[in-house]
């Protein structure tokens, strides 16, 4: 429980860096369901960057104690969507975690841009594009109930879609397990230090650096 031996500053970091990345990744689920077609999201009240709309407090809580949590899910109707139902289900669940790849980029792009600036604002900056980069690439992993199995769902059979069902009712305990066993990070580990040296590199080369 890496939260007890953190300094305050560390925690409050973390905290609006958390609230920053979930509330974020939960609009823009909202907003590409709505420009699709399908106003659920507006009607539900997600379509907003309030974070009070996004989160959920045990998951909140336990994404500091652990490290592993949840927001409230975005409610969506692919019915509704305008054009092929399956590449819209594919672009909305994917709009979340390219949405932290972007806040990832802002933050980088700040940093490099503000070389020599206090302390304290770098290191938020940082823990904002860290917590970013781990968000987007964690949910881009293909278990359920997670984006990256969301977004290939609809291009599945209908077998394989009735055992994906079945696997998410208990996805966020086999993904707890898999955790404590280290068996994700054999997967996310590459992806996310991949993806954080490709913002990188894109935020120096935007600065002219």
């Amino acid at each position: 429980m890496w939260l007890f031996g953190a300094s305050p500053v560390q925690v409050l970091y973390t905290v609006v860096a958390l609230i920053i990345g979930i509330t974020f990744h939960e609009f823009a689920h909202a907003w590409v369901a709505d420009r699709l077609g399908d106003s659920t999201p507006r009607y539900t009240g997600r379509l907003s960057l309030n974070p009070l709309h996004h989160l959920d407090p045990i998951g909140l809580l336990m994404l500091l104690i652990v490290q592993f949590g949840w927001a409230k899910p975005v409610q969506v109707n692919p019915a509704n969507f305008r054009g092929d139902r399956r590449f819209g289900f594919a672009y909305v669940s994917l709009a979340g975690p390219m949405m932290n790849f972007f806040l990832a980029f802002l933050a980088m792009l700040a940093i490099v841009v503000g070389r020599g600036a206090l302390a304290p604002a770098q290191e938020l900056l940082s823990t904002i594009f860290g917590y970013n980069i781990w968000l987007g690439a964690f949910n881009l992993l293909p278990i359920p109930p997670l984006d990256g199995m969301h977004a290939i769902y609809g291009f599945l059979s209908y077998e394989a879609r009735a055992a994906m069902d079945q696997i998410g009712q208990f996805g966020w305990i086999i993904i707890l397990v898999l955790i404590r066993l280290g068996v994700t990070d054999v997967f996310l580990n590459p992806l996310a230090n991949g993806i954080a040296n490709l913002i990188a590199h894109a935020a120096a080369a935007v600065a002219g650096i």
